[in-house]
């Protein structure tokens, strides 16, 4: 699959907030709130094992992504619809189509 240079650099910037989540913010429950970087620069843990953990939340990201957008499907084909049309959403205007959406779900 052909990756596009804008995707290419959302991947890029999406792995290294992901990075910082797992070895500054404390979002591994197996290593809490340590700086994990201080540990790799002193060969304390293993590069290979933060490279796992840094996959797996955006395996886990990923999917819960995915099941959002899918469940949420009319809503994300209005507003796909409506930017195909006008470019520009304001928040109000997704929260006026949100609010038709349930609505008409009801």
């Amino acid at each position: 699959s052909d990756v596009t240079t804008g995707a290419s650099s959302d991947i890029t910037q999406a792995t290294n907030i992901l990075k910082q989540y797992v070895s500054k913010f404390g979002f591994d429950n197996a290593t809490g709130l340590i700086d994990t970087d201080v540990l790799l620069k002193s060969n304390i843990i293993d590069p290979d094992g933060l490279e796992n953990k840094i996959s797996e939340l955006s395996r886990k990201l990923y999917e819960q992504c995915r099941d959002t957008l899918s469940a949420n499907y009319k809503m994300v084909e209005l507003v796909a619809q409506r930017l195909l049309s006008d470019e520009t959403i304001s928040g109000s205007d997704i929260e006026d189509m949100l609010h038709t959406v349930e609505k008409v779900s009801v």
